[in-house]
């Protein structure tokens, strides 16, 4: 009831776009999993969270063609990500912190595409991993 780590195939439902999930060998457990690149695509998980403050990581790819992923918690938006960058890295670690959950029980954690940066192709989000730990 402290640590929970998501992994990508095991979504609940895609409320919007195409969906893929491929090996790839440079990044961390393997796998990719990322969006057809539409504004508004996104993917829900369920999770069991115990009341209390979390912090939330988010292992994905940036590049080029990516855009901005928030991530809902029973539809309440509590972080958001830009994808973007000048060329491909992956592994990268992105993290908020103080998330209050209000109440234990089993939650809704959605990933949204919701715009892009200027430079960026398209609004693709891309996951290889998440997790929340709860820090109080």
């Amino acid at each position: 009831n402290g640590h929970i780590n998501i992994h990508p195939h095991n979504y609940q439902s895609i409320g919007q776009g195409t969906f893929t999930n491929v090996v790839d060998t440079t990044v961390f457990l393997n796998e990719n999993f990322y969006s057809g690149g539409v504004d508004g695509d996104n993917v829900t998980f369920n999770a069991f969270l115990d009341k209390g403050t979390y912090t939330l990581r988010l292992l994905v790819t940036t590049s080029t063609n990516k855009g901005i992923v928030d991530i809902d918690i029973d539809s309440v938006e509590v972080a958001s990500f830009d994808l973007y960058s000048a060329s491909t890295v992956t592994n990268v670690v992105k993290s908020q912190t103080g998330i209050v959950i209000a109440s234990s029980g089993l939650k809704a954690i959605r990933l949204r595409a919701d715009g892009k940066n200027a430079s960026s192709s398209s609004y693709q989000l891309f996951m290889v991993a998440l997790a929340l730990w709860r820090t109080a």
